[in-house]
């Protein structure tokens, strides 16, 4: 007999609140209460919405005596224990946010003081300071006899990787660092900590062991190409969502909906992260929320689907009409025949599909129900309809006869979406790529070490500035690229990064080796 498996102790993907699409460098102690009590009176919280997240720009460096990290007191003038304490006291919980390098995002550019200096190697004691209750006995207090440090009480903890990237830090080294103090600050309390790490990719099993969520791709853009950037992630997710388990979750990003798209995209953007099991954390000001929006992000149906406790990111099986992706969601009770279905129109035109149920393993007919509609369908062996441009379409499905195959990544015959740790090439390769392909060969390094000699043929886009230089590379994502940097760990950082803003064809050649060395022969 199959072993049961205890879903009740399993965290579901977290939702809430977080501060940065919304105020960005603008964060402060005002703006965060607002959204705090919004969250509460706008009945979000009770649908779960129940985490307060301060993103980057509360930092004010580090004390020059003491070391220990400071706050801007103009921004939060009560301190950020007193956000913690207000957020406890409405009943949700609060989040903090540092880098697993030694500046902040905000701060990496140098143009910033306040988030200098915030993370590498003092991680142990800033995590005590923000994640535990009451005092902890830091360095200083320890040698000097001072006063302990006052604990902040915060529940949730983004790290960045910003700082991190700078330095070419070894993400599974650094993140496992923050892991063994936060595991430890847990055990002392007696209370689990959400932890998410950002360091833009999948790098590894290391990460579904050490984070509660690991953020899988590029930022969704805040600017002109907002919707092409939530369709850039759903290509991600065929990738990388699969590594999703039970309590530990892939995380396409914060969601960018109220005000950003328009309501179909919304509404697209919404459904599709709740087919894939995801964090939801708004981004928008949830004062200025319309009621359609709110209607969405409640939709008790999409958000149980969000919530099954397979915790099943949806694999995309068919492309039907070329633009409308079918995806299904095995949900907990597969077993007994049943499951979800989501229809996604890539166009901006309406298309009509058929999707014959035989097709995705359904025995006989299903019971279809449309759960953004909130409607039932009814018996079909067939479903045929028009889908509007950039429009999603979700339907649970309840089967008599159940599936003919177990595992729906089998059913994608024909259709294949690999995610590799990483894809090494020759230099003899790459001249045929080159020469064949039109590979386009990128040179990772800084500026001024490309300067100084690099590859006949390399462009040069610093691995640092890669997500953030979309119009530097193709907009066609099955074009071939070659990645190098000086020796090895930053090519390799790029290969992640690219293939998570969803190119299909990247290659790493690791170090340039000879500068002389011609790839063009």
């Amino acid at each position: 007999m199959k072993k049961e498996i205890d879903f009740s102790n399993i965290n579901r993907p977290l939702r809430g609140w977080s501060s940065w699409n919304c105020y960005g460098f603008g964060i402060n102690e005002e703006n965060i209460l607002k959204q705090m009590h919004a969250l509460v009176d706008s009945g979000l919280a009770d649908c779960g919405y129940d985490y307060v997240n301060i993103d980057d720009c509360w930092q004010n460096g580090r004390d020059e005596v003491t070391g220990r990290i400071q706050y801007n007191a103009e921004k939060f003038p009560h301190g950020m224990k007193y956000i913690a304490d207000e957020a406890h006291k409405l009943g949700i919980k609060a989040g903090i946010y540092t880098d697993g390098g030694d500046n902040l995002c905000g701060s990496s550019s140098g143009r910033r003081y306040y988030g200098r200096d915030a993370g590498l190697w003092h991680h142990e004691e800033d995590l005590w300071t923000y994640l535990a209750d009451g005092t902890y006995a830091d360095k200083y207090s320890r040698e000097t006899g001072a006063d302990p440090v006052e604990c902040w009480g915060y529940d949730f903890i983004k790290v960045d990787w910003c700082g991190g990237r700078d330095h070419n830090l070894n993400t599974e080294e650094r993140y496992s660092a923050y892991n063994d103090v936060i595991l430890e600050i847990e055990d002392k309390m007696g209370k689990d900590k959400n932890y998410n790490i950002c360091c833009w990719g999948y790098n590894g099993p290391w990460m579904q062991r050490v984070a509660d969520s690991w953020r899988c791709g590029a930022d969704l853009d805040m600017s002109g190409k907002r919707f092409e950037s939530v369709i850039n992630a759903f290509e991600v997710m065929k990738r990388v969502g699969k590594f999703s388990i039970p309590g530990h979750y892939c995380d396409p990003d914060m969601l960018i909906i109220g005000k950003q798209l328009t309501k179909t995209q919304d509404k697209s953007h919404f459904a599709m992260w709740c087919m894939f099991s995801v964090p939801l954390v708004l981004g928008c000001d949830i004062t200025q929320m319309d009621p359609e929006t709110l209607e969405l992000i409640k939709n008790p149906e999409l958000l149980e689907l969000n919530d099954d406790p397979l915790a099943k990111c949806a694999t995309c099986i068919d492309t039907l009409g070329e633009t409308v992706d079918l995806w299904f969601k095995k949900t907990k009770s597969f077993e007994g025949g049943d499951g979800a279905i989501a229809l996604f129109n890539k166009s901006s035109e309406p298309v009509t599909v058929t999707v014959d149920l035989a097709d995705i393993c359904v025995s006989g007919k299903a019971v279809l129900r449309d759960i953004i509609k909130r409607e039932d369908v009814g018996e079909v062996d067939k479903l045929t309809i028009t889908i509007p441009g950039h429009d999603t379409q979700i339907y649970t499905l309840k089967t008599y006869e159940g599936f003919t195959k177990d595992d729906f990544a089998i059913v994608a015959e024909g259709v294949d979406y690999p995610y590799s740790d990483n894809q090494w090439i020759s230099h003899a390769t790459a001249r045929q790529y080159i020469k064949n392909n039109g590979a386009l060969l990128i040179d990772v390094r800084t500026p001024e070490e490309y300067e100084a000699g690099h590859m006949d043929g390399a462009i040069n886009i610093e691995l640092t500035k890669l997500i953030r230089s979309p119009k530097l590379l193709p907009q066609d994502k099955n074009s071939h690229l070659i990645v190098y940097c000086a020796g090895g760990p930053r090519s390799r950082q790029a290969h992640y990064e690219l293939r998570n803003m969803g190119y299909f064809n990247v290659y790493d050649l690791g170090d340039m080796n000879d500068t002389n060395d011609r790839l063009d022969d």
